[in-house]
């Protein structure tokens, strides 16, 4: 008796193991349920569907001459052009702080143009296109939005890699050039944001905070 006891007692302390195990593992699948129901699938590029076309391009003048068969004159002659169709078509920016926001911090420079001074991303590399008049070449500037991100045009084409070195695949839409020169995008309030400072009352206690704007 004392045996058959002992038995049922082992059986039930098995199924109340079971049941906490169980328990457990639901609340864990509930969990990760919800987590992967609040992660959001990251969405294409307007690009991705597009036909695409191999296209040679290089992040500087050096990489342009190792894997270009140009010579050195001629790869540094394609940067040069890159820097100034950049100038003339790259997205512009009033303050460095909208233009950090949109390319990524450290990668926007100034430039000063037809007398107007903006901020522009910086030039990461270009692309070399067809041959034009006077033995230049078609060039298309490309920017990075962080280190390791993907070369892309002004446009937002982004290049895929193409399996080699100066090799890679963009859309057609990565030679389109806009029509008039990009207008200045006005600074925002975050970028004309100065600092904070205290306002107090005439007792000298601190009733809030105002904004100091630069330059204000």
């Amino acid at each position: 008796m004392v045996q058959g006891r002992e038995t049922a007692g082992a059986q039930r302390a098995a199924k109340r193991s079971s049941r906490v195990m169980l328990g457990r593992m639901a609340g864990l699948g509930g969990a990760m349920l919800l987590a992967g129901c609040g992660t959001e699938a990251p969405q294409p590029s307007p690009e991705d569907n597009e036909p695409k076309q191999e296209v040679a391009a290089f992040e500087n003048q050096f990489e342009c001459k190792a894997n270009s068969g140009l010579s050195e004159d001629e790869c540094a002659a394609a940067h040069k052009e890159a820097v100034e169709v950049a100038a003339q078509t790259a997205p512009r920016f009033a303050d460095n702080y909208d233009c950090e926001n949109e390319w990524g911090q450290g990668n926007c420079i100034q430039q000063t143009s037809g007398g107007q001074s903006f901020f522009m991303p910086f030039v990461g590399g270009f692309i070399l296109g067809k041959m034009l008049a006077n033995n230049k070449r078609d060039v298309v500037p490309l920017f990075r939005k962080t280190k390791d991100g993907p070369l892309q045009t002004a446009n937002g084409v982004r290049l895929g890699y193409g399996g080699a070195p100066g090799k890679y695949v963009a859309s057609a839409r990565a030679f389109e050039k806009p029509t008039s020169v990009p207008k200045i995008a006005s600074a925002s309030p975050a970028a004309s944001r100065g600092g904070m400072t205290e306002e107090k009352d005439s007792s000298g206690r601190v009733r809030g905070f105002g904004v100091v704007r630069a330059g204000g």
